[in-house]
């Protein structure tokens, strides 16, 4: 599973993902972005709602209002697939 925080814009952090199927942080050993093989549902948990983001989707949720709607007992994944051309 992977966490991601900030921003990935450059050239630079796709040619990394790219050669290295991860992104780290800046002087750190930290992974911020991992390539995961599908099926990607094994890296997943189990008991937990599982959202996907789509760029295409028909309809749009800002994330504040779903996790607002959700029992605190459900626990969320949410997955963001990429793909580079």
């Amino acid at each position: 599973m992977f966490a991601f925080q900030g921003h990935i814009s450059g050239s630079e952090e796709s040619l990394q993902l790219l050669q290295k199927l991860s992104i780290t942080a800046v002087g750190k050993r930290e992974k911020l972005l991992r390539v995961m093989k599908n099926p990607v549902t094994q890296y997943l948990p189990v008991k937990f709602r599982k959202i996907s983001f789509s760029y295409s989707s028909e309809k749009s949720t800002p994330i504040q209002d779903y996790v607002a709607a959700v029992n605190d007992d459900v626990g969320l994944v949410f997955v963001q697939f990429l793909a580079i051309h």
